[in-house]
């Protein structure tokens, strides 16, 4: 699903949505991440078209 509205610095030379650098699969995610987080942290996540959950 294509993001609503998207920030001119958000789009990449070739007007693709740049990716998030922060992104880490879920396989990768540690549970030190959740633990290190300020409390009241949000945590946004995304599902890859081969149905990975990644992190950011």
């Amino acid at each position: 699903m294509p993001p609503r509205k998207t920030k001119d610095h958000e789009i990449d030379d070739k007007g693709d949505v740049r990716l998030n650098p922060l992104w880490v699969p879920l396989s990768e995610f540690s549970g030190r991440d959740l633990d290190n987080s300020p409390e009241g942290a949000k945590w946004q996540y995304a599902v890859t078209e081969d149905g990975e959950i990644t992190r950011s």
